[in-house]
C-alpha cells in the first residue's frame, strides 16, 4: 500500500469509526496482510481494551468498487462492538479450564460464524448511510 493510500485509508477508517460510536477507540490501519490471501480485510483487538488493528488485503480490497470498500470498512469496524462477545469463551471459560480444548473450539468457532453472519447483515444494511471513500472516482461517487 502506498503512503497516500495508507493515509487516506486511516482518515476514512477514523471518520467511519467516529460515526459508529467508536470515538474513544484506538484504531490503527496495520501494514501487515490478513491471514487469508482472499480476505479484503481483518480486524483484531486487545481483549479488555478499546485498541484495534485493521489489516487490509491489498490484492483484493483495492480491486473492489468504493461501495464494496465502504461496506468492508463498516463491517470491520462493527467488529469493535461484536468481537468482544467471544472473549469470555477464551479468557474466562477456556483459560480457567472450564472447557476442554475441543469444547472451546466448538463453542468459539460456532459463535464466531454466527457473529460474522450478523456483522455481514448489519454492515450491508447500514453501509449506504455512510460516506464513500474519497479515493473513488467521481463517476463511482455519483453512481451510489
Amino acid at each position: 500500500m502506498t503512503d497516500k493510500q495508507h493515509t487516506d485509508l486511516t482518515t476514512y477508517v477514523r471518520t467511519l469509526a467516529d460515526m459508529l460510536g467508536l470515538k474513544d477507540a484506538v484504531i490503527t490501519v496495520g501494514n501487515d496482510q490478513p491471514e487469508s490471501e482472499k480476505s479484503m480485510a481483518e480486524m483484531n483487538g486487545v481483549p479488555g481494551r478499546n485498541i484495534w488493528n485493521v489489516y487490509i488485503g491489498e490484492a483484493v480490497f483495492w480491486e473492489q468498487s468504493v461501495d464494496v470498500q465502504r461496506e468492508c470498512i463498516v463491517h470491520e469496524l462493527l467488529h469493535c462492538h461484536t468481537l468482544p462477545i467471544l472473549y469470555p469463551v477464551r479468557e474466562d471459560a477456556y483459560e480457567n479450564r472450564l472447557l476442554s480444548y475441543q469444547e472451546y473450539r466448538l463453542l468459539h468457532d460456532t459463535m464466531h460464524r454466527q457473529m460474522e453472519l450478523a456483522t455481514d447483515g448489519i454492515a450491508h444494511a447500514i453501509a449506504c448511510h455512510f460516506p464513500l471513500p474519497e479515493w473513488g472516482t467521481e463517476s463511482e461517487k455519483s453512481d451510489a
